[in-house]
């Protein structure tokens, strides 16, 4: 429920948003769009006891992550926020509405995660990502293919390559 608030608290800032899902053939609704990216992302858990509501609410003791703290490519919480990649997003942070919180905070979490889907809708959601890191053409004519919400959930994870990566991550083919 913490999570479909947070995507209703964001909504307001999105005209037309669940026509442009439903359209796409993601969800209903935003909200729908947005639990289908946390339950992809970490099933619905954002603690390492399996469930949203962590004993220390404000520490990485009790959180759930990919890999150990110490590893760079570790991503934590309901939302998978790579906190090692982008370290203003750790501990404090007032972007996203997070009010001082970091991403051991499941509202936090959520926000962030929402915020950078949003942030990757504008980035690439007209245009796609004419410019990929990738370069061999066969994975730069898919990326190019994606288009609006489709767009910002594939840049959620990154537009990395090769095939084994676009498969395990791709977002937009998966919901």
């Amino acid at each position: 429920d913490r999570i479909r608030q947070a995507a209703s608290s964001f909504k307001s800032s999105l005209p037309n948003v669940d026509e442009q899902v439903r359209s796409e053939g993601i969800a209903n609704s935003f909200e729908e769009m947005v639990l289908k990216l946390a339950w992809h992302e970490n099933n619905f858990r954002h603690c390492d006891d399996g469930t949203l509501n962590c004993i220390n609410d404000n520490t990485y003791e009790s959180l759930i992550c990919s890999l150990p703290l110490s590893d760079r490519r570790s991503s934590c919480g309901a939302m998978q926020i790579a906190i090692n990649i982008n370290k203003q997003w750790r501990d404090s942070t007032q972007d996203y509405g997070c009010n001082g919180k970091g991403a051991y905070d499941l509202d936090c979490n959520v926000k962030i995660g929402i915020g950078l889907l949003i942030d990757n809708y504008k980035t690439f959601g007209a245009s796609g990502n004419p410019n990929p890191s990738c370069k061999d053409s066969r994975y730069r004519s898919k990326y190019q293919g994606y288009r609006g919400w489709k767009a910002a959930l594939r840049a959620y994870n990154g537009w990395g390559c090769p095939a084994d990566y676009l498969g395990g991550q791709d977002k937009a083919g998966n919901f």
